[in-house]
């Protein structure tokens, strides 16, 4: 029973997280307009929610070692709950550069605490429940595209809702995650760890693989409204059936038993290019710039 409440309160934690630190994309005509930001201004915006989230990925496995998989889950969410808070509060754009980092590092601090917990009161379908978790993006994406569609010019008062979530998600965190601490192996000094054999192949396949998808993370919704005038409920369509795409990710833990790692990070390369590759050729077809979405949201969820 412990395992099934922390799969689902991990579900819900990434859902928040992650889901809507990537939907952000579908607020920003509203926040473009008024704050006045260029291109420029928003891809700063999006770089600042990365940088906290590369940020906080640097010390979250030492975090759940030293302060334990609940209390760094905890921790996310506070974060994630101060950045949401000050985004609905903005009054400039370098209030909202300092909430978006917020909101990075409250995703960067969230999944490894789980998998770690995953791995003490889930051990006889690990895999299976990582991917479960990890699909909760694509349940965010799905929860914050249908909001942004019905709210897209309320959107101080969506992320103050937002912050709610993440406060209420702490509290859950206090039942469904391992208090105790998980040992995680050390790989000695730092030149040590950039000798590991493998880490550079694995660096580098990370390293395409977020520069393949981050331009639609980021800035797919204002690219359709330059490149094919689509109207703020198509996009919000285009990102809905993006995120019900990726729910499929969570078929994926029993894939890995059957396929080695290589293999499905293959498969997830050529379905993140075919997607890219789809999308290019969707400037006058709505039902091709969806079969994209649902191509990239099972490719990336496959992937990650």
């Amino acid at each position: 029973m412990r395992g099934y409440l922390l799969v689902v309160v991990g579900a819900w934690v990434i859902a928040i997280t992650y889901g809507v630190r990537f939907a952000f994309g579908q607020f920003l005509p509203s926040i473009q307009r008024e704050f006045r930001l260029d291109h420029a201004d928003t891809a700063l915006l999006a770089c600042s929610v990365y940088a906290g989230t590369c940020a906080a990925l640097l010390v979250a496995a030492y975090l759940t070692e030293r302060w334990g998989a609940r209390v760094t889950v905890i921790a996310a969410m506070a974060f994630a709950a101060l950045g949401a808070a000050t985004v609905s509060l903005a009054q400039s754009q370098a209030y909202l550069l300092a909430s978006l980092s917020f909101i990075g590092i409250g995703s960067g601090l969230s999944m490894p605490p789980l998998v770690a917990g995953v791995g003490v009161v889930c051990k006889r379908y690990e895999e299976r429940a990582v991917s479960i978790i990890n699909a909760g993006t694509g349940a965010g994406i799905v929860a914050a595209s249908i909001t942004a569609l019905q709210f897209a010019d309320t959107w101080r008062e969506c992320f103050l809702v937002f912050a709610l979530i993440s406060a209420a998600l702490s509290l859950a965190a206090l039942f469904a995650v391992p208090k105790r601490p998980v040992a995680v192996a050390r790989a000695g000094s730092l030149g040590q760890i950039f000798k590991s054999p493998g880490l550079h192949q694995a660096a580098s396949s990370a390293l395409l693989f977020g520069m393949g998808s981050a331009a639609i993370w980021t800035g797919g919704g204002l690219s359709l409204v330059g490149l094919a005038d689509w109207s703020p409920t198509e996009i919000s369509l285009f990102w809905i059936a993006l995120g019900i795409a990726g729910l499929l990710g969570g078929l994926c833990g029993d894939l890995v038993a059957k396929l080695s790692l290589a293999e499905m990070h293959s498969i997830s390369f050529v379905g993140l290019g075919a997607s890219a590759l789809v999308l290019t050729m969707a400037e006058h077809s709505a039902a091709l710039a969806i079969f994209a979405a649902c191509l990239f949201g099972v490719f990336y969820m496959t992937g990650t």
